[in-house]
């Protein structure tokens, strides 16, 4: 029995990482693309959520709302850390806020005592 419901967390992470793949795949892709969605996660998150519903002008907020609560979109969260990952391992895919956000950071851990 046990070695049924290890065979099950094994599926159920290794789906987990595929997702989290493709998701990193997406996000690539449109900043390499678009280099609007640099800076602006909001309308990244918009057009990946677009990308996967399709083109339905017809729906409704609820079934939208109701999509992502069944987890049948990618998780904001998710599409948010890979466009940070993407962004620290390929600098030519940062936007024009990059810097000045990193600087912002430093500035406040300064203050704060950190550095």
């Amino acid at each position: 029995m046990r070695l049924k419901n290890t065979n099950l967390w094994a599926n159920v992470i290794k789906t987990k990482q595929m997702k989290v793949l493709d998701n990193a795949a997406k996000v690539k892709s449109l900043l390499e693309a678009q280099p609007k969605y640099r800076d602006d996660y909001k309308s990244l998150i918009a057009r990946i959520w677009f990308n996967e519903i399709g083109q339905d002008k017809e729906l409704k907020a609820y079934e939208l709302l109701n999509k992502l609560a069944e987890g049948k979109l990618s998780h904001p969260e998710s599409i948010m850390r890979a466009r940070r990952k993407i962004q620290e391992e390929h600098p030519e895919l940062r936007g024009r806020t990059y810097n000045k956000r990193k600087e912002e950071v430093r500035a406040v851990q300064r203050e704060l005592g950190y550095n």
